[in-house]
């Protein structure tokens, strides 16, 4: 994949909490155009009693550092659905549903089997990158070891899968 500065990735939850957890998101956010919809951002608030003081999210300082929070109408959110046939978690429907939407040059990023699923539906294969790319690109570390989903090597085993027909 070409890299771009300023280049739109859309991000989910998980992606989001990651970055966060692993120190990496302020080093994405100042060189790509991170963006997301509201119902992530919302997500990121929810569970906080589960994570640990430090790996709490503050909302504001979130929404400042991404390009864009979206809003999804439920019109898009009904379009988009009327055509899948996998159930995704609300923020995946969101974020998607937004994608669908777009007529630019964007990029996704979203552990998520059912998304990746999804994504290959829809013709967006090529627009499915892992976490653990965006670091690469820019070479940077993260304070602790990714998550496994996150990783260019789960990526890539999932998305032969999925071509597959797996």
């Amino acid at each position: 994949m070409d890299f771009k500065i300023a280049q739109v990735v859309l991000v989910d939850t998980n992606v989001i909490i990651e970055a966060h957890r692993v120190k990496c998101w302020n080093a994405l956010a100042a060189y790509y155009a991170l963006e997301t919809v509201e119902k992530c951002v919302e997500e990121t608030q929810t569970g906080a009693q589960n994570r640990s003081p430090a790996e709490n999210i503050d909302q504001n300082k979130l929404r400042g550092t991404l390009r864009a929070v979206h809003r999804v109408s439920e019109i898009e959110i009904a379009e988009f659905l009327l055509r899948q046939k996998q159930h995704l978690d609300a923020g995946e429907r969101d974020l998607l549903s937004h994608a669908a939407t777009r007529h630019d040059a964007w990029i996704v990023s979203s552990p998520d089997k059912a998304a990746m699923r999804v994504a290959f539906a829809e013709g967006w294969a090529d627009r499915l990158i892992a976490l653990e790319a965006l670091c690469n690109h820019l070479k940077i570390g993260t304070s602790q070891k990714l998550n496994r989903n996150y990783t260019v090597a789960w990526h890539s085993v999932e998305f032969v899968k999925h071509r597959m027909g797996m």
